[in-house]
């Protein structure tokens, strides 16, 4: 019986042929995987990534990255709501 390794970077791949296709936010998908690949590691496989990692890689976001530009990029209209 042949395991199949599915790798984050085949994953990822997949995803943003989606994104691409679906979604307005695709540019915004792209560097959110960028990212995600870049923590993990493109040849990590899939079933490597624990809920414990997960935790490890949110800490990391909110320790690495300031999302109040995200926010005014995806909801410019939420961010001013927020500034009022």
């Amino acid at each position: 019986q042949l395991e199949t390794i599915q790798e984050l970077t085949s994953q990822i791949n997949i995803y943003l042929e989606y994104s691409q296709a679906n979604k307005r936010s695709y540019k915004l998908d792209e560097n959110y995987c960028k990212v995600f690949a870049e923590y993990f590691g493109k040849n990590t496989r899939l079933k490597d990534i624990t809920p414990q990692k997960i935790e490890r890689f949110k800490t990391f976001l909110k320790n690495s990255y300031d999302f109040s530009a995200i926010i005014d990029l995806e909801y410019p209209s939420y961010s001013s709501k927020l500034q009022a």
